[in-house]
């Protein structure tokens, strides 16, 4: 049983993070706190991380891809809102057809004819908008810029990538709305 002294001491021990406690004198290892423990812990969480979410590109390699992409284009509503439609072949023979809206509770939504299978591209939350949806073709990858007032106060800008032969989200990033290039031009108007 410890003393008084001797809790004090592993306490003390434990707050530096050293993994080492004092017992009847004696400094013995915990295991817990250790070099080698840290770094398997470490490499667990990083494992972990990848097989949930998959192993992310960093934010300036997802730039980089979402800047050149294909713009896909959009038409403009009775409220001058954006929204898309369009129908994206894919490199198995098979189809995609993206929608989403720049209105309140926007989102990209991706179906899959005939099954009309639907998938969720991007939902940005509340008072955020999609401003840009980019396709790259070689590798079925949809991206989607949406930026607005988070809970109406807060500016957010938010990269998504989503996986379209996969069928599956594979990036979403909160970004600063400067870094994203110029928005798509609306087909037949240049603007």
């Amino acid at each position: 049983m410890m003393g008084a002294k001797e809790r004090t001491a592993a306490i003390e021990d434990r707050s530096i993070g050293l993994g080492i406690v004092t017992r009847g004198g004696r400094r013995h290892r915990t295991g817990s706190r250790t070099g080698a423990g840290l770094l398997r812990h470490a490499a667990w969480m990083l494992l972990g991380c990848c097989a949930v979410g998959g192993c992310m590109d960093s934010t300036s390699s997802l730039l980089a891809k979402y800047r050149s992409a294909t713009c896909i284009p959009f038409s403009r509503g009775p409220g001058h809102e954006r929204h898309w439609e369009m129908t994206i072949p894919l490199r198995d023979g098979s189809k995609a057809v993206v929608g989403a809206a720049a209105w309140a509770g926007g989102m990209a939504v991706v179906t899959y004819p005939p099954a009309k299978q639907e998938y969720v591209a991007a939902r940005p939350g509340d008072y955020i908008y999609p401003v840009d949806l980019r396709i790259d073709p070689q590798n079925d990858v949809l991206y989607v810029a949406a930026t607005g007032l988070a809970g109406g106060v807060w500016e957010q800008t938010w990269l998504f990538a989503f996986d379209l032969k996969e069928r599956r989200q594979i990036a979403r990033r909160k970004i600063r709305y400067k870094d994203l290039p110029a928005d798509c031009p609306s087909p037949g108007t240049g603007q």
